[in-house]
């Protein structure tokens, strides 16, 4: 059997797909010889204080120094990406939640899963009432509506009896100028 009979025996997928999964082996393949090395040479030296801080080197190139410098620039990424991560959650959040209540039938899940005489028994009104009588000011309510409508009410019998005095006393000027004769003429 020849390589490209090998390589054709492939299945059909993307190139980007091949590339990943090729990428992704090389990297588990270099992981696990460096966790072995690592296991094996590097355990015993990291207890070493002459392989951090090694005499023959300047200061700026001793692995402690990179190390340390390596650990901020990684606490900052780490923080920038923490803020990204927020921002992130912040606009996808109220999405994620509106899609999954909308997907919820919350009226069946309270009837089914809650009793309305224990919630009513838990709660105790009374101050929920005095409260809500205190925020409202239910006296100076009561005081503007009987007011304006004690006002309306006088001057609508005010109205009234106007109505009526002006119908009484044309009867009367009608009866009294039918006996007499003719009503006087205005201005004489």
């Amino acid at each position: 059997m020849t390589v490209t009979h090998r390589l054709e025996a492939v299945p059909a997928v993307p190139d980007a797909e091949v590339m990943a999964d090729a990428a992704v082996a090389v990297v588990a393949g270099s992981i696990g010889v460096g966790l072995a090395v690592f296991r094996r040479v590097g355990q015993p030296m990291l207890r070493s204080r002459t392989m951090w801080r090694p005499a023959f080197l300047p200061t700026s190139l001793q692995p402690a120094t990179i190390v340390t410098a390596a650990a901020r620039r990684g606490a900052r990424q780490r923080a920038r990406t923490a803020e990204q991560v927020g921002l992130l959650l912040d606009q996808w959040t109220p999405a994620l939640v509106e899609l999954v209540v909308s997907r919820l039938d919350l009226t069946s899940l309270v009837i089914r899963h809650v009793n309305i005489d224990d919630v009513i028994d838990a709660v105790d009104l009374v101050p929920v009432v005095e409260q809500v009588l205190a925020e409202i000011d239910l006296p100076a309510i009561i005081r503007d509506s009987t007011g304006s409508l004690a006002s309306e009410t006088v001057r609508g019998a005010r109205m009234t009896g106007i109505t009526v005095d002006e119908a009484i006393s044309q009867a009367i000027q009608r009866r009294l100028f039918r006996r007499r004769g003719a009503p006087p003429v205005a201005g004489g």
